[in-house]
């Protein structure tokens, strides 16, 4: 967790390590967490134009959401 942590706060516009933050947060239980960054690294996907990470990351958080 420490390493993406650290990951995000260097380059905040690494849409993959708020990713691997949101998978560790999934796993540690803290749902809300991982939706905010799974909710960051889709914008960032979306600014950075890479439509696959963006319909990746919707469908993950349609998932969550329920």
């Amino acid at each position: 967790y420490a390493s993406y942590d650290a990951a995000v706060r260097l380059d905040t516009a690494l849409a993959k390590a708020w990713i691997g933050r949101g998978n560790l947060r999934g796993k540690r239980g803290d749902r809300p967490g991982q939706i905010a960054d799974y909710e960051q690294a889709a914008r960032l996907a979306q600014r950075q134009g890479d439509t696959d990470l963006v319909a990746q990351m919707e469908e993950l958080l349609k998932k969550l959401k329920k």
